[in-house]
């Protein structure tokens, strides 16, 4: 019934973030492990829900490029915010999706966000579906992911090289593409950067 002595209780799991609608979006363990969820921009609907990560703090976030859907974090390095470069030509599980075009050797295009891990330590899996026409990537590199890990300073600095998943042929179907991203790792493999 909810009396007695409060050492006699452990708690469980505290909702830490609730959303203007008044839905949990932020949950605390007993270990205090933060698990959350992305809604739909108008707070009603659960679009993503993550484990052991904050997504109000950046630890992680999802985007499938539909309208109902807040980008957030990301944005695309090149021309003009992401909303611009998506396509009703072709998508995965909804009606859009985003189209990278090509660019001149050297030049960074295409969806970019910036994440941030509070733990600096931690495994983090990012993943996304490619669809690429048969024959794509004759030459190794053509389109990529590029996962920079930096420093958490006023002016951040690069830790290591950047972590890379190069998109594979996948002659004309969605294919599923992911990698761990191991800041343990990264940071051991480059212990004279802060």
């Amino acid at each position: 019934n909810g009396t007695g002595d409060a050492s006699s209780w452990q708690l469980n799991a505290a909702v830490v973030g609730r959303s203007v609608t008044g839905l949990a979006v932020l949950t605390s363990d007993a270990l205090g492990r933060m698990s959350g969820t992305v809604l739909d921009q108008n707070a009603r609907l659960i679009v993503a829900a993550f484990a052991n990560a904050n997504p109000l703090a950046a630890e992680a976030y999802y985007y499938g490029c539909e309208s109902y859907e807040v980008a957030k974090y990301w944005n695309y390095a090149g021309v003009g915010p992401i909303q611009d470069h998506l396509s009703t030509a072709q998508a995965h599980t909804g009606i859009y999706s985003v189209q990278i075009d090509p660019v001149t050797t050297g030049v960074k295009s295409g969806p970019a966000a910036a994440f941030l891990n509070t733990t600096g330590s931690g495994r983090y899996l990012f993943s996304c579906w490619t669809l690429t026409p048969t024959g794509f990537g004759a030459a190794a590199g053509v389109a990529r992911w590029e996962i920079q890990v930096y420093t958490v300073a006023a002016q951040p600095l690069p830790v290591g090289t950047p972590i890379t998943l190069d998109f594979p042929d996948t002659a004309g179907k969605w294919g599923y593409q992911h990698m761990m991203v191991d800041l343990a790792a990264v940071r051991a493999a480059n212990p004279s950067t802060p």
